[in-house]
């Protein structure tokens, strides 16, 4: 009976350490993980393709923030620089005068002249550009030169062959004034054009020329590049100079209301 209970026990222990047939096949077969340590040539090719796409879409979206970022800069560098030759001319153009004298030969006249279509000249009050001057009436000219808007001011204080006078004749050939009178303050610039308009607002049939009666406004037209543009149409040939200034000019104009009589 003891000897039955200890073959048991003995039959038992071997059938504890004996693995089954289940627990040996398991054993024997190779994981799953181990079999993919490293990617296929399909998959490979499949992440760099995806790879490629993202940085193709990634330096899409950079070109184009830079495109509107160099637009931007453009558009303000043209807007700055037509706003100092804007705000130059209001002051000028508002404090404007033009009136009949009281002698008989007109010779204290004060008088409004257009000489041309990019040219004004016109007697103004305003702070000379010197503090030696006495007086604040000023002779002012404009003219478009070499692609810049210039501005010559004459006063009681100055010298050269410019003399200073505020009655009678307005300069008329603008080029005989020394270009050391004139300073720019506009540039980049295709076209300019001042168009006087009378009091009802109507157009004038000619160019107002050695006028008493000052016009009831002025019209000033800049067409004009960035400075950026202006670079690239300087050293381009001469046949793709008119497509950059179709792509790249904006023109702008402001409307300037001069003082009642």
């Amino acid at each position: 009976m003891f000897a039955d209970k200890r073959n048991t026990k003995r039959t038992m222990s071997s059938q504890q350490h004996v693995p089954s047939v289940s627990q040996s096949l398991s054993a024997g077969k190779p994981k799953k993980h181990l079999l993919r340590k490293h990617l296929t040539l399909v998959e490979t090719l499949v992440a760099a393709a995806v790879f490629l796409i993202i940085m193709v879409l990634l330096l899409h979206i950079f070109k184009g923030s830079h495109r509107a970022s160099l637009a931007g800069q453009n558009l303000h560098n043209i807007y700055a620089n037509t706003n100092v030759a804007f705000d130059v001319l209001t002051q000028d153009l508002r404090s404007a005068k033009a009136t009949s004298g009281m002698s008989a030969d007109s010779s204290d006249d004060i008088l409004f002249h257009q000489p041309a279509e990019d040219e004004l000249s016109f007697i103004t009050v305003g702070d000379p550009p010197v503090a030696a001057a006495n007086s604040k009436i000023l002779e002012v000219v404009y003219r478009f030169k070499d692609h810049r808007l210039e501005r010559a001011v004459n006063h009681d204080a100055a010298s050269g062959d410019w003399s200073y006078s505020i009655y009678g004749s307005r300069p008329d050939d603008l080029s005989s004034i020394d270009d050391d009178h004139y300073h720019t303050i506009s540039q980049n610039l295709m076209d300019v054009e001042f168009t006087c308009l009378k009091p009802d607002g109507s157009e004038y049939a000619s160019l107002p020329s050695q006028t008493t009666e000052l016009p009831g406004a002025v019209r000033i037209q800049m067409t004009l590049l960035s400075r950026r543009a202006f670079q690239k149409w300087q050293n381009s040939p001469s046949e793709r100079q008119e497509d950059i200034v179709d792509r790249h000019a904006r023109t702008l104009s402001k409307l300037i209301l001069l003082p009642s009589p």
